[in-house]
C-alpha cells in the first residue's frame, strides 16, 4: 500500500514541476509543495511519521510558542485520513 501512496505523491509532484502555471502560482503554494516533498521523504525513510507530526501540530501544549501551519495541517490531515492531496 505504501508503494502506491509514494507513487501518487511522486506523480503529483512531477505534474507540478512539469506543467506550466501562471506566474506566481507555485510560489503561493510553496508551503504546500514543501509538505508534499516532506511526505515523500517520509515514505523514503528520510523524515518522520506524518501522523506523529500532525498530532504534534494539533497539540496545543506543544505549539504554544510556535506558529501552527494551517497549510501543512490541512494537507497532512487529508493525506493521512483520505489519501487525498488538497489545497491546490
Amino acid at each position: 500500500m505504501k508503494y502506491f501512496e509514494k507513487r501518487k505523491l511522486i506523480k503529483y509532484l512531477s505534474n507540478l514541476e512539469n506543467n506550466h502555471f501562471p506566474d506566481g502560482y507555485l510560489e503561493t503554494h510553496k508551503k504546500r509543495i514543501d509538505c508534499l516533498k516532506w511526505l515523500l521523504a517520509s515514505y523514503e525513510g528520510r523524515a518522520g511519521n506524518p501522523k506523529e507530526l500532525l498530532e504534534a501540530m494539533l497539540n496545543p501544549l506543544k505549539t504554544i510558542n510556535s506558529k501552527r501551519d494551517s497549510d501543512w495541517i490541512n494537507i497532512l490531515y487529508y493525506w493521512i485520513n483520505y489519501k487525498k492531496i488538497v489545497g491546490f
